[in-house]
């Protein structure tokens, strides 16, 4: 159990959230209102003050506002994990619905040395391969970044994985010289994600990776 809908972490982003810039009765009608929500070992969801939160590795997130009126404060309120997940599940979207989306999307030598497409290498950390590769670099985004993000600011903290995503392109697309996969694109994603990690490894050492009441790497009681 590591979160419910009426836990004091959920509280906590509610009070977040109202700071950011949501109405006034958002905070204060939190503690009365009953959340409709269910509950699992990993995962809730909650409704309170026209936002649906989601409690997901330990933590509330503000899924998505369900009313025009809270859309600037839920866009203010998201944290540079949640902002850089959604960046990457849309370019996930992308590459599967839109045809040549890779040509313009994935990083390589022919993209950006022969066609031009300079953007290609900051468009290929937002492009993951497949699903499966979005929702284990979401992951680690979600456990991780928060700590970096209180010390960087969000803005810091989003260039910052986007220079990451754009030096593994252009490395990726320089090593695909030698071996004759010059038309191949490929994403960064990972890249940008171990990027923030080193990133966090090197700014934060002793910080611990929070899962709900369980810090990792566990260790063992002296």
């Amino acid at each position: 159990r590591l979160s419910r809908p009426a836990d004091t972490a959920l509280l906590a982003a509610l009070d977040a959230f109202h700071q950011g810039g949501a109405g006034a009765s958002l905070a204060a009608g939190a503690r009365d209102a009953a959340a409709e929500g269910s509950a699992g070992p990993l995962f809730h969801h909650a409704v309170h003050s026209g936002v649906l939160w989601v409690g997901l590795l330990g933590q509330w997130l503000p899924l998505a506002p369900l009313s025009l009126a809270l859309l600037r404060p839920w866009a203010s309120a998201l944290s540079a994990a949640q902002i850089l997940s959604y960046g990457c599940l849309l370019g996930y979207l992308m590459r599967r619905i839109l045809p040549g989306a890779d040509g313009h999307l994935g990083a390589s030598f022919a993209n950006a040395a022969r066609r031009g497409r300079i953007w290609s290498l900051a468009a290929a950390a937002f492009s993951p391969a497949g699903f499966v590769h979005w929702a284990h670099a979401a992951a680690l985004l979600l456990l991780s970044v928060a700590p970096l993000e209180e010390q960087l600011g969000r803005g810091r903290t989003l260039a910052a994985f986007a220079a990451a995503g754009a030096c593994a392109a252009l490395a990726s697309s320089i090593a695909q010289a030698p071996f004759g996969r010059r038309a191949a694109p490929r994403a960064s994603t990972s890249g940008a994600v171990m990027g923030l990690l080193a990133l966090r490894a090197s700014l934060l050492p002793l910080t611990p990776i929070a899962l709900g009441h369980i810090e990792l790497p566990v260790r063992p009681p002296r």
